[in-house]
């Protein structure tokens, strides 16, 4: 591949930094525009949750954006099998 030419490459950074400004992302939208969620994968009551609502007081306060903290514990373990009868041997047979 041959090397690009100068002028190619300045015409294209020049073109480049004279669109940005006008590109709907360089409209400066205030990000976020809605609610931020932390998600905590503990139960509610915990020290962890209570660092993460602490946290979520001091970034509403930085972004001037409501920032929430919902507690999403974990799914309960499934079942255990029962436990073998008495009266097999080690193997599980009789």
């Amino acid at each position: 591949m041959p090397p690009l030419p100068r002028r190619a490459v300045l015409l294209g950074t020049a073109g480049a930094l004279f669109a940005a400004p006008r590109a709907p992302w360089g409209q400066g939208s205030r990000f976020p525009d809605r609610p931020i969620t932390l998600l905590v994968p503990l139960p509610p009551g915990g020290t962890t949750d209570a660092q993460m609502r602490a946290l979520a007081e001091a970034a509403t306060r930085h972004f001037g954006r409501q920032v929430l903290v919902e507690n999403r514990p974990p799914a309960p373990a499934p079942p255990s099998p029962p436990p073998a009868s008495p009266a097999c041997g080690p193997t599980g047979t009789p």
